[in-house]
């Protein structure tokens, strides 16, 4: 009788034996809110890591005089100095190309390209110019001639990496200072006043290097590509 209890009390309980991760995504799945929410952000990471195959004014692969190319991930390349662009490639109008074969990214343009076709705020339902409707702006354009949709591409790309590099400075710091407060305690650890006054100092002008005067290299999306050469060299 007392075994049969004891067993009852070992696996009575189902919970006791899942891991905490199963835990967590049995409370997961129970919470539609967070799972929706856990899609959106998933579909947006997807944009912003694979932007350059989703709006860019270069094909992803195209064939010229039967040599195979794929200039999108070439383009990588020639942004870290690692290559550069050759013939027929050095020009700046990649429509103006002849292409055997080619398959073009879902948005055909870049953030940058200008359409000075198709300026002045063109809408998605206006007359475009365009020569056919694989080239139509289906968010229309701004001002300049900027393609709206392949602006919300990039910019999803930038607010991505942005949130991602803060949330990971975040993390670092909560578990930097919690692993010393923890260790240390209340009486072990102590700064003076002059030691507080010139990390504060520090922290800001960090935080004005790498926030504001880089703010440029954030808008533009190069920030990710001056980091890798900077850890390269």
């Amino acid at each position: 009788m007392f075994g049969r209890k004891k067993r009852q009390l070992d696996t009575g309980d189902g919970n006791r034996h899942q891991s905490p991760w199963v835990l967590a995504r049995q409370r997961l799945r129970q919470h539609r809110p967070a799972v929706w929410s856990l899609r959106i952000l998933v579909v947006l990471l997807f944009i912003a890591l694979f932007a350059d195959f989703i709006a860019n004014v270069r094909p992803i692969y195209c064939r010229i005089e039967g040599r195979h190319y794929f200039p999108v991930v070439k383009q990588y390349a020639v942004s870290l100095g690692l290559s550069n662009w050759k013939p027929p490639f050095n020009g700046n109008n990649w429509r103006e190309l002849t292409y055997e074969k080619a398959i073009m990214p879902l948005i055909p343009y870049s953030a940058n390209t200008l359409d000075v076709y198709n300026g002045n705020y063109v809408g998605p339902f206006d007359k475009q110019k365009t020569t056919s409707t694989r080239y139509r702006h289906w968010l229309g354009t701004n001002r300049v001639g900027h393609d709206v949709a392949a602006g919300l591409v990039a910019g999803t790309r930038t607010a991505m990496l942005v949130g991602v590099v803060a949330m990971a400075l975040a993390t670092l710091i909560g578990v930097l200072l919690g692993s010393l407060a923890g260790y240390f305690g209340d009486q072990h650890l102590r700064l003076s006043r002059a030691a507080v006054l010139l990390y504060s100092l520090g922290l800001a002008a960090g935080f004005y290097y790498a926030f504001i005067a880089r703010s440029a290299a954030w808008m533009d999306g190069n920030l990710l590509i001056e980091i890798i050469k900077a850890s390269a060299s």
